[in-house]
């Protein structure tokens, strides 16, 4: 009688076994690295958010710079900012720009601060 080629059921599913065992570790890094991803994204649109209000208010008068309530910014429906300021001296003042968004349901902020004089 020839000899029969080809695998057995037993070999076939100790193969799918071994390939699902070694997917998973690769597949679970793969989903870490994408989550990853996407929060250091919205971590750098809050950046540049904040930068350009802090520079924006730099480029203002003195006695124009004024605290701002936390709104939404227009055209960032995922983003809110506040300004806070606070008069040191009569040519001092300390400003905060602070952002805030969400990812996954956790808050999250950042802070910039700086000293404008006249």
């Amino acid at each position: 009688m020839p000899a029969k080629k080809g695998f057995t059921l037993v070999e076939l599913l100790l193969a799918l076994i071994l390939v699902t065992i070694g997917l998973f570790p690769l597949l679970l890094t793969i989903s870490t690295s994408l989550v990853g991803t996407g929060g250091a994204k919205s971590e750098s649109s809050a950046i540049n958010l904040a930068q350009a209000k802090m520079e924006e208010i730099q480029n203002t008068a003195f006695d124009n710079i004024s605290s701002e309530a936390k709104n939404i910014i227009p055209g960032f429906p995922a983003y809110q900012r506040e300004v806070q300021v606070t008069t040191l001296q009569p040519n001092l003042k300390d400003v905060k720009v602070i952002l805030y968004w969400q990812i996954k349901g956790t808050q999250k902020n950042l802070n910039l601060e700086t000293l404008v004089t006249k």
